[in-house]
C-alpha cells in the first residue's frame, strides 16, 4: 500500500491503481483525490464512487480516511445524509473489527477519529485523534486541510496535537 506518510515511496508513481489494486477509469487529464475536495457534484462521486465500491475500506491517497469514509462525505455534501451516515457506520464498524483484531498502524483510530469529528462528537474525535498520532500520524499538513477535521479545529487539542504533529515532521 503506497504510503507517504511513512516514507514508502515504492509505488509513488502509480496514482490510485497502488493502493486500490486495480486500474479504475479515471477520466483523462483528472487528477484523483481533488475528486472530494473540488469540482462539481457528479464529478467527485462519479470518480470516487467505483473505488469506494472495489474496495471500501482502502485508505485515501491523501486523507487517513477510508474511501467508503471519502465517498460518503460526497454524499454528506450532496445532501444525501441518510446514505452518508450508513457509510460511515459501515466504517466505524470495520475500523474497530481492525482495532479488535490487533491492527496497530494509524488508520483505523484516524477513520474512527473523522467520522467522530464530522458526526460532532468533539471529545470522542479528539480520543481518536491522539491514538492516530501515538499510532503514527505525523502529517499535520493534510490534517489540516482535511475537511472531516474541519469542526474540531479550533480546540485546544487539536491544536496542541497539530503543532506537536509539526515539530516531529521537522525533526
Amino acid at each position: 500500500m503506497l504510503d507517504l506518510r511513512r516514507g514508502s515511496n515504492r509505488a509513488a508513481s502509480s496514482g490510485p491503481a497502488a493502493w486500490c489494486g486495480t486500474r479504475p477509469t479515471i477520466p483523462r487529464g483528472r487528477r484523483f483525490w481533488p475528486s472530494w475536495r473540488g469540482g462539481g457534484r457528479h464529478r467527485r462521486q462519479g470518480l470516487i464512487e467505483p473505488l469506494a465500491r472495489q474496495d471500501p475500506d482502502a485508505a485515501g491517497q491523501v486523507f487517513p480516511e477510508s474511501l467508503r469514509s471519502l465517498y460518503a462525505l460526497t454524499l454528506h455534501r450532496k445532501g444525501d445524509t441518510r446514505r452518508a451516515a450508513e457509510l460511515w457506520r459501515a466504517a466505524a464498524a470495520s475500523a474497530h473489527r481492525s482495532l479488535d483484531s490487533g491492527a496497530e498502524s494509524y488508520n483505523a483510530p484516524m477513520e474512527l477519529a473523522a467520522i467522530s469529528a464530522i458526526e460532532g462528537h468533539t471529545d470522542a474525535a479528539l480520543e481518536w485523534l491522539e491514538r492516530g498520532y501515538r499510532a503514527g500520524w505525523k502529517d499535520a499538513r493534510f490534517l489540516n486541510l482535511d475537511p472531516f477535521f474541519a469542526s474540531v479545529r479550533r480546540e485546544p487539542r487539536y491544536q496542541a496535537l497539530a503543532t506537536a504533529m509539526t515539530q516531529t515532521w521537522r525533526r
